[in-house]
């Protein structure tokens, strides 16, 4: 999308007017949640997707949304699954990692909607 800005220019006392266009990205908002429950060495990882839906006005299930979880290796985030949101915006993945590994899920950016990334899970 791109807007017109306008203005008044005065530089020796004569004003001119400059219209310029300037890019800019909109995008509606998104959020990612995750959460986990661990049973032996399997931790079952249950994220939720929301978008800003703007004729609502309100966030709502992110569905069909491609997903990627993430393990954060000491360096940097590794691939450990990929899944895609249901009806309700929410995934669900079972991973064998060990206690006190940390965890996001990740989505990405799109032309109507911008990603999202999780706040980190310790397992």
């Amino acid at each position: 999308m791109q807007w017109k800005t306008s203005a008044w220019r005065s530089s020796d006392g004569s004003c001119a007017f400059a219209e310029t266009s300037t890019p800019v990205d909109v995008r509606a908002h998104s959020l990612a949640g995750l959460r986990g429950t661990r049973r032996g060495d399997i931790t079952r990882l249950t994220a939720s997707l929301r978008v800003y839906h703007s004729v609502r006005g309100s966030m709502v299930p992110w569905s069909g949304r491609p997903v990627v979880v993430q393990r954060f290796d000491g360096r940097s985030w590794q691939w450990v699954a990929s899944t895609t949101s249901d009806r309700s915006g929410d995934v669900a993945v079972d991973v064998r990692l060990p206690r006190g590994t940390a965890m996001r899920v990740v989505t990405a950016d799109m032309p109507s909607a911008w990603g999202a990334t999780s706040p980190t899970y310790r397992l």
